[in-house]
């Protein structure tokens, strides 16, 4: 594991983050704000003045400060860098400004995102197809490296000026988050070119919520969240949680009982079932509701 932050702070585990070292940054005076490393790229670190790479454990490094000359406030900050793989990386920042690598980050050159004022996240799921957001609730697409950029109106009208401060993606699962201000927690499924944001934010603690599972499509188990509220006259809800097959048959009971109000997380394991589409649906109190999910084997 590796972590950034204040002061030139380049810290690492190998525990799984019970205890951390430091790695040796040459210059304490400056920010640093994200992370990545890969055994071909090595290590490298994004924040004021621009991108800093290491390949030999923090005992050099390369200093590359692209696009110095076209900040009016000096040089460069950059907020977020993301590996589409060991080759093509994009960095993000201050006044749209975007920095592509072809070469594991040993190069950089000078890309824009027009109408960004601040790129605060970014995230590619292949050498051309990603994705950028920040502050005022900006979310743009491109699918050809970076040349150009694309809004979709559904997830634009979902974020709502919505200050972003992180996407990530857990690629192997097919879904990630969006965190941001004002509890901004949103869940997405990922597909071959872009995100298409399913609204999942929980805001009132007085509201019942079922979840989106994931990962979905899925095989042979997935993960199924829900909350329940502690409202009404007592704090203990009867919850029931079924499955139930395209034709409504019930294939299987996750929950059938009593639960103060809290955050819950199920899994439902189809081994047996047939690939297909099914439902799950939860009952508590006066509430229902039922969400689709889809086997396939």
């Amino acid at each position: 594991l590796f972590a950034v932050g204040d002061s030139g702070t380049v810290i690492y585990s190998i525990d799984q983050g019970d205890t951390w070292n430091a790695i040796n940054f040459p210059n304490t005076n400056i920010n640093l704000y994200s992370v990545d490393y890969d055994e071909v790229i090595g290590l490298i670190v994004t924040g004021e003045g621009g991108i800093y790479r290491t390949t030999d454990n923090g005992t050099t490094w390369q200093i590359t400060g692209i696009g110095a000359n076209l900040s009016p406030n000096g040089p460069p900050v950059f907020y977020d860098i993301n590996f589409a793989d060991d080759n093509v990386g994009y960095v993000g920042g201050d006044f749209g400004l975007m920095g592509k690598t072809t070469n594991g980050g040993e190069n950089w050159t000078t890309l824009f995102v027009p109408s960004v004022a601040s790129i605060k996240t970014i995230y590619f799921m292949s050498p051309d197809s990603g994705v950028i957001a920040g502050d005022n609730g900006i979310m743009k697409f491109t699918t050809d490296g970076g040349a150009s950029w694309e809004e979709d109106p559904e997830v634009t009208t979902l974020l709502a000026s919505r200050n972003i401060n992180k996407i990530n993606v857990f690629k192997d699962e097919g879904y990630g988050i969006i965190v941001g201000a004002d509890s901004l927690y949103i869940t997405f499924t990922t597909d071959s070119t872009l995100l298409s944001a399913d609204d999942r934010e929980i805001e009132n603690p007085n509201d019942y919520n079922l979840s989106y599972n994931y990962p979905n499509p899925f095989n042979p188990t997935t993960k199924i969240q829900y909350h329940i509220p502690n409202v009404g006259t007592s704090f203990m809800k009867f919850v029931q949680l079924k499955v139930y097959d395209i034709l409504g048959n019930e294939v299987a009971t996750l929950v059938n009982e009593e639960k103060p109000a809290g955050e819950y997380e199920v899994e439902f394991n189809a081994y047996g079932l047939s690939s297909g589409i099914y439902f799950y649906k939860l009952s508590a109190g006066n509430f229902t509701e039922t969400k689709k999910l889809v086997l396939m084997k």
